[in-house]
Formats: C-alpha cells, structure tokens, sequence
C-alpha cells in the first residue's frame, strides 16, 4: 500500500492535464434469499460521461459457495462467497451529453490469502449505448482487502486496480487505481471512503484524481426478519 501511495503521489505531481472531482455514490442491497441478492445504485461519475453527468440502475447478484469462516468484517455478503456473477443495468446522463445505456455481466472468483487477506478478481463486460452507437468495453479488476477493528467498528481497508480496453479505439486506453476502506458503522451501513487516481489516453483531462464516498445501505426481507 505504501509503494502504491508514493507511486500516485508522484503522478499528481507531475500530471499537467489532471482535475481534481469528487465522486458520491449510494448503494442499497436487498438479500432476496442465500444465494441471490438485489440491490440499486446511483452515483456521479466520469465513467464515459462528464463530471457533472449521474449512473443509476439495477443489479442481480448470485453467489456460489460461502467460505468455511468469515474473511471480512463487512455487511457485505458478497465477500463471504467464492465466486458471484452479477448482471445489471446502467443509465447515464448529464448537462449537453449524449444519455447512455449499458447492460453490464460480470463474474467476481475470491480468493482467500494467508493473514486474514482476501483477492478479488471482478471480471466486467459493459455494452454500451451511447447516442445510439453501439461499443463494448472489458474490464478487469485486481482488489486487495483485510478487516480490522476499531474502537469496536470494523474496518477494512482495500487497494485496487483496474484496466479497461475499449472496443470504440480496439486498445486499453484506461486503467485507475485505488486505495480505500469500508466502515461497518451498523448492521444495516456501510461508509467507504476512498480515492482514486484514473489516467485515459482518450479524453481530456488525461488524468483525473477522484476522492470519493459511498454509503451502502443493507436491507433485510420479512422473510429475513422473521
């Protein structure tokens, strides 16, 4: 983690095409049962749009095999299962930009690590429809993690990093990474602080350096409840 902290804090300081924005984002998550898992989210982004442009849209998560105990500390069930495959929907718009839909499909293996570490590997396919125009992207991403506790809130820090090839110019014109923690404040929230240093050979700004705040909210069915 601290190699990778000197590596992008060298790249903000010599950036000369970098902007500074700041990303918030609202997840809630319903378990529908053991194995399946709802949930919708809504964020502002630059993900293929502008700054000022939002994300919304639905997810299905399914999962596949838990671990024998626990790894991570988080309300998050995905992090307890070996394997999840999810599929999804986004819609994005903003001031003066062409609305775009994107289906997505991703496959997430979890592997876990000796000291209490957990890897994941999220495999991401977005088909994109911007203006109309059809384009695809693929994007791999590596995630670091391990939980803590804090004055009796766990904590789990993450490092990140991800690649996106887009079929628009048939290269990997993007890759960001990403340092950051979740907090486990109650059974029902999660607070995640995090930020993100993102280059694009394809726009301008090239470089965007991002500080972000998620809060995801974890519901629970009657069936659950009872």
């Amino acid at each position: 983690m601290l190699a990778l902290v000197a590596a992008l804090l060298c790249q903000v300081a010599t950036a000369q095409t970098s902007q500074m924005q700041h990303w918030p984002e609202i997840d809630t998550y319903v378990n529908l049962n053991s194995r399946t898992r709802a949930s919708f989210f809504a964020a502002r982004t630059d993900d293929g749009l502008t700054p000022e442009s939002i994300q919304i849209g639905p997810n299905l998560d399914i999962f596949l095999k838990p671990f024998l105990r626990k790894r991570l500390r988080t309300n998050n069930v995905a992090a307890q299962k070996y394997l999840m495959f999810r599929v999804g929907y986004r819609y994005g718009t903003g001031p003066d930009q062409p609305t775009e839909q994107r289906p997505i499909v991703e496959v997430t293996p979890r592997f876990p690590l000796p000291a209490e570490m957990l890897m994941s590997v999220r495999n991401r396919a977005d088909l994109r429809w911007i203006d109309g125009k059809f384009s695809w992207r693929y994007r791999p991403r590596v995630m670091l993690e391990r939980s803590m506790t804090l004055s009796r809130v766990s904590v789990t820090p993450y490092v990140r990093g991800e690649l996106f090839y887009d079929s628009r110019y048939e290269m990997w014109n993007q890759n960001a990474y990403c340092l950051g923690a979740t907090f486990s404040v109650r059974r029902y929230l999660d607070i995640e602080p995090f930020y993100e240093h993102r280059n694009n050979s394809r726009s301008s700004p090239a470089h965007i350096n991002a500080f972000g705040l998620t809060l995801s909210f974890y519901l629970r069915t009657n069936a659950q409840r009872n």
